[in-house]
């Protein structure tokens, strides 16, 4: 007897566990989007088990996001998704990235010193984060409801007003619409 694993890069994983052209969308290991893995500090959920996968490609009353990319059965099921290792290219390039940020911080608050007017204009940015996540999350909510036909209309119409909006304001307009929404 003998334990097999998998190595490879993450479109091979995708493949492998039925998940094919998956790899830029959703994570191979988890059921998580890269709208959500890519959220600092997200709660990771427990990992994609072949049976889960399996189950997943059975489901037919899933179609689209809500499959979470899964397409077909997973091509080798007697290996355990635990036994597919991470490519370590793929930590390096993340590292690789985190060191490049911080560094590209560090030297924009201890080097080079931003005017009053640019300071305000990089915080309204950084607060824009929170927003666009809102945002998708109001989509993904509205994505899963039942009541999309309703709920169309307002959603449409926030959208237009975001599309238009040139200042945070408008946009923070655009959310209370998006609530607006929530209350039908």
């Amino acid at each position: 007897f003998f334990e097999q694993f998998v190595t490879g890069d993450l479109s091979w994983y995708s493949l492998l566990l039925g998940k094919e052209g998956a790899s830029p969308h959703w994570c191979p290991y988890c059921p998580l989007s890269k709208w959500e893995w890519n959220v600092r500090d997200h709660t990771k959920p427990a990992p994609w088990t072949i049976a889960m996968l399996i189950a997943m490609a059975l489901d037919k009353s899933k179609k689209g996001s809500a499959k979470l990319g899964v397409k077909r059965e997973p091509y080798w099921e007697w290996i355990p998704t635990l036994n597919f290792i991470w490519p370590f290219v793929h930590h390096l390039i993340g590292l690789g990235n985190d060191v490049l940020e911080v560094f590209g911080v560090r030297v924009e608050f201890n080097v080079i010193r931003l005017e009053p007017a640019e300071q305000r204009l990089r915080n309204e940015h950084l607060g824009m984060d929170e927003i666009i996540e809102r945002c998708r999350e109001a989509l993904k909510a509205w994505e899963d409801s039942v009541e999309l036909d309703q709920q169309f209309k307002s959603l449409g119409m926030a959208r237009d007003i975001a599309k238009r909006g040139k200042d945070a304001g408008e946009i923070v307009t655009a959310l209370k619409a998006l609530d607006d929404w929530k209350a039908i």
